[in-house]
């Protein structure tokens, strides 16, 4: 049985320094009879990570033209001069009849990185 520490944040990358390094952030320590090989064991650090620790945020926005843009598509963001690529993960289109008259409304969530 291999034991595994699970470590985020390393100011070295690929290394996780016991000592010196104040971005260093642990996480509980893995043990399981499955983890027979060193591979099995980093996967399976990398998956604990995932679970509880991601650089990727959220963000809703609405939308000024009503088009339909699927989800798990790949969009750029323009935020103050810079553009940033985000997955769309949901998208809403509303149609709203008032009278005689229709008014229409679109917004999307997209997963993109923090930063």
């Amino acid at each position: 049985m291999i034991g595994i520490k699970v470590c985020r944040g390393s100011s070295f990358p690929g290394q996780c320094k016991e000592t010196g390094d104040p971005a260093l952030n642990w996480g509980s320590d893995i043990s399981d009879v499955l983890l027979t090989t060193e591979e099995a064991a980093r996967e399976r650090g990398r998956v604990e990570i995932d679970k509880v620790y991601s650089n990727r945020i959220n963000t809703s926005l609405d939308i000024a033209a009503t088009v339909f843009i699927s989800p798990g598509s790949f969009v750029g963001i323009n935020e103050n001069g810079s553009v940033n690529n985000g997955m769309v993960k949901s998208i809403s289109l509303s149609l709203i009849k008032n009278g005689k008259t229709f008014s229409t409304s679109s917004s999307m969530t997209i997963e993109r990185n923090l930063r």
